[in-house]
């Protein structure tokens, strides 16, 4: 076997070109362009067809297919006579299909598990949650765990199968995470039930395995499945409930035809992992040094706490100090690095490290709509997911480095860039309305404000016609072209996406009745009515590429009692822009999409709790947080420079804010602004 360590960078430019940056190794592996090139060749060369097909080209297809199970057999250093392999698309598919055998039996998990493994226990006539496998009575009972987590690559005892099977029940073990960088011999460990997915191992094929133990035990079990596919059968008829399934553990197992080019591509990988990497013991030597040195490195930034344990798999687990797990994400993305990132589909492994409890999550998703891989990275002060880096045979130190220096860079907590000057006055340069919330922007010289915000601002949407949900720029960045003016002479909205021109009138008889929607951008339900103009329609349908319509508020009982104004804003009513601030800081003050823009000392704005502007008094209720809404610029196209900066000079308590919010204090009555107007700060006491 060649030197690993000395030719690494000549198989990275030869089989993985893409492998710079990549740090997603157990979530899914690169695959090497030889796997992808043989097989290529071996399909061109050697047509299959169905292996159920006794033709010359079905029999040897056949013959192919059981080729691939030896050698999956012999990779595990497993013997034909003690266990089967039954293909499945992957190992959640073979886990169900134990989980549809449990109808009868009690099913017991580690806590520490993957969301498929917990989802068995909707399947079985109990369960119980496991934080160990100890000695004790496991009659009737299927045990379940991972050789290795998930979550943070933590190793679990081969014992704890003893443990099961000296208590009598069956064991489950999740082999998927172990797997990517290390074969465990199952001549040693003898699990009853073993699930993997190929591709987790070699990076392809979309491909899993259900490895089964012979024996009457499991026999028994797997006899409890009701479900029979095509091919699994050796005598069924159609009216009568008469089936015989085959004898082929294999066989009575794989539902209909068997995904032959996948296994093919199999064969293939396992015999080009070999020639490339030489063994999985120098693939595991490699990635668990790999894994010490990011360790190091992560721990020498004092930015990061780890979770992962010394002895744990190639996996470092952590989260950072001063920020969340959505803002490295995104700016690792910049960078060409790629990991993962949330709870892993590992809840009861992040409930263990976090400072939630299951009550917590609950309340999580009916107070915040919380749900999995959302933007909510931080809650009440606490992380609700982390970051996992992991790594592979083609990993190298130089991929860790670029972690280290992104999380050096951009997520030390110093302080802020500002220089709260004290002055006497600012100046109002811009005024911005958003007609559409979520759409470009009009300048006006003037205008009249109320305790909804600027007139007009933010009055009318784009919700989709299928879900009814209000359009979003993130999703949709089309809307930042599509410009948009009041014409209140005239009562009608005059509308333009490039040299295509729309208008709508502003009457609420045009309008039909409100429908709800749900406000995504501001976690609340809108009551709103929609204008079904087929013309209107095809028109936005067409601009922003999906199908929409506008709406806007609808009238309401309770703000007129209120005796406030109604509209689509957020959070605030208002958001007041620092264009000095904007430019110290090197950024186009119109990304940040800000209705009063000004002019005074740099950073002053943060110091003040307010302004008075012609007289009228204006709160600032709290600095505006930022995400990479603002990586969407003005023209459609996406930038995330500004965002980068502001990771790097505004960012405390590992969010990042700009601009104020704030709203009118007269609430009873209205102000009127214009560009030139001398804007004053109200100073804390």
């Amino acid at each position: 076997m060649r030197d690993y360590a000395a030719h690494l960078g000549e198989i990275r430019e030869s089989e993985y070109p893409a492998a710079k940056g990549y740090l997603d190794n157990a979530a899914s592996p690169l695959y090497a362009k030889s796997i992808v090139m043989e097989s290529a060749k071996t399909l061109i060369e050697n047509p299959l067809v169905n292996p159920h097909s006794h033709s010359r080209w079905g029999t040897e297809t056949a013959n192919m297919v059981g080729s691939v199970r030896k050698k999956v057999l012999a990779l595990f250093n497993a013997s034909e006579k003690d266990y089967a392999i039954v293909f499945t698309s992957n190992a959640t598919a073979a886990a169900k299909l134990v989980g549809e055998c449990l109808r009868n039996s009690h099913y017991a998990f580690l806590r520490d598990s993957h969301t498929s493994l917990v989802g068995l226990r909707s399947l079985a006539a109990s369960y119980e949650v496991l934080d160990e496998i100890g000695r004790r009575n496991y009659e009737n009972t299927v045990v379940s765990f991972p050789l290795q987590s998930n979550f943070d690559g933590q190793r679990y005892p081969e014992d704890w199968i003893k443990h099961i099977a000296h208590g009598g029940g069956l064991s489950l073990v999740d082999l998927a995470a172990y797997c990517a960088t290390t074969i465990p011999d199952l001549s040693e460990i003898k699990p009853d039930f073993a699930v993997l997915s190929f591709y987790k191992i070699f990076g392809l094929p979309d491909l899993g395995a259900l490895i089964v133990k012979r024996g009457a035990a499991t026999h028994e079990l797997l006899s409890q499945r009701r479900y029979f596919g095509g091919g699994t059968v050796a005598v069924v008829t159609a009216e009568k409930n008469f089936m015989i399934r085959s004898i082929d553990i294999s066989t009575s197992l794989e539902d209909g035809t068997l995904p032959f080019h996948s296994i093919l591509m199999l064969g293939v990988a396992i015999k080009e992992f070999k020639r490339i990497f030489g063994s999985f013991e120098a693939i595991s030597n490699h990635t668990q040094k790999i894994a010490l040195y990011c360790r190091d490195q992560l721990n020498k930034t004092g930015l990061v706490d780890i979770i992962s344990p010394k002895n744990s798999g190639p996996v470092v687990t952590f989260t950072l100090k001063h920020g969340g797990y959505r803002d490295l994400e995104l700016i690792l993305s910049e960078f060409k690095v790629q990991l993962r990132t949330g709870t892993l589909c590992n809840i009861g492994a992040f409930v263990k490290h976090s400072e939630f409890t299951e009550e917590d999550l609950i309340r999580n998703h009916i107070q915040y709509g919380k749900t999995c891989n959302d933007g909510h990275d931080i809650l009440d002060g606490h992380h609700t997911g982390v970051v996992r880096a992991s790594f592979g045979p083609y990993t190298s130190t130089e991929d860790v480095d670029m972690l280290a220096k992104c999380i050096v860079e951009f997520f030390s907590e110093g302080e802020l860039l500002q220089r709260p000057i004290p002055c006497s006055y600012g100046t109002v340069t811009e005024l911005v309305i958003y007609p559409i919330k979520s759409c470009a922007g009009t300048k006006v010289s003037e205008t009249i404000i109320t305790s909804a915000g600027l007139k007009w601002d933010r009055e009318f949407c784009l919700v989709g016609l299928e879900d009814g949900k209000i359009l979003r720029l993130k999703r949709f960045p089309k809307m930042a072209l599509l410009r948009s003016r009041v014409d209140e002479g005239e009562r009608k909205l005059h509308i333009q996406f490039q040299n295509k021109h729309a208008t709508v009138a502003l009457d609420v008889v045009h309008w039909s009745d409100h429908e709800n929607a749900d406000g995504e951008s501001c976690s609340k339900t809108s009551d709103l009515i929609w204008n079904h103009d087929p013309e209107l329609i095809r028109f936005l349908s067409s601009a922003i590429g999906t199908s929409c319509t506008l709406a806007k508020a609808a009238p309401s009982e309770r703000f007129a009692k209120e005796n406030k104004e109604q509209a689509l804003a957020n959070s605030s009513p208002l958001l007041f822009v620092s264009q000095s601030s904007s430019h110290e800081l090197g950024i186009n003050h119109d990304v940040f999409r800000g209705n009063i823009i000004f002019t005074a000392p740099a950073f002053a704005e943060d110091s003040w709790r307010g302004v008075t502007i012609n007289g009228s008094p204006y709160s600032f209720s709290s600095p505006c947080q930022r995400c990479n809404m603002i990586c969407f610029t003005p023209d459609g196209s996406s930038d995330a420079t500004p965002y980068l900066i502001l990771t790097k000079h505004r960012k405390t308590h590992g969010k990042i804010y700009f601009g104020q919010l704030g709203e009118l204090l007269k609430r009873d009555g209205t102000a009127i602004v214009k560009v030139g107007d001398a804007l004053n700060p109200i100073l804390p006491i």
